[in-house]
């Protein structure tokens, strides 16, 4: 399926940078995305004790996605040939909703909040971990993913720009290119 919006009035904002999810009241978001979402994603983090924010992006987004600040730490994981597009003007920023405060990553970033244990998942297959370095080859930059600390390849073929995580990798299948040594 498909999640927009239309924007009324003139100005610079797309439709990209419109909120179209929000996700908010204390418990943990599980998210799967295998169409086309356009506008911005923001969680807020879960108020139970190691709970965590979890997106599985095997389609198109064309806006931003934050996974909210907890602090065991936020799951994204990127099937190959998904794509989290630039395609609006935001910066990042917030919105509240009574006293909630949720936040919005700019256009085109993933961004997994502050917590200190978030993890980027690499796979080719949507529904498990998948096998070998099948799918469309996939690129992600260090500078549309940001505060992600450990990363995980599981399967497919994925180009990686700059430094992506702050901590671990672990590559159990696939293949995966880096262009940065650090």
């Amino acid at each position: 399926g498909s999640i927009g919006m239309s924007i009324f009035g003139v100005g610079t904002f797309t439709t990209a940078d419109a909120p179209a999810i929000v996700s908010y009241g204390g418990a943990a978001t599980n998210f799967t995305n295998t169409g086309t979402i356009t506008g911005r994603i923001g969680f807020v983090a879960p108020t139970g004790a190691g709970a965590q924010n979890t997106f599985l992006n095997a389609g198109t987004v064309n806006g931003s996605i934050y996974l909210g600040n907890t602090t065991a730490g936020n799951t994204f994981t990127a099937v190959s040939g998904s794509s989290v597009n630039n395609a609006g003007v935001s910066t990042a920023g917030t919105m509240t909703i009574g006293s909630t405060t949720v936040n919005f990553a700019a256009a085109g970033v993933v961004d997994a909040g502050t917590g200190s244990s978030n993890r980027l998942i690499l796979q080719n297959s949507a529904t498990g971990t998948g096998l070998g370095t099948g799918g469309a080859v996939t690129t992600l930059s260090a500078s549309n993913y940001l505060d992600f600390q450990n990363l995980t390849v599981n399967s497919g073929t994925w180009n990686l720009q700059g430094n992506l995580v702050s901590g671990s990798t672990t590559i159990n299948d696939g293949l995966a290119n880096f262009n940065s040594a650090g």
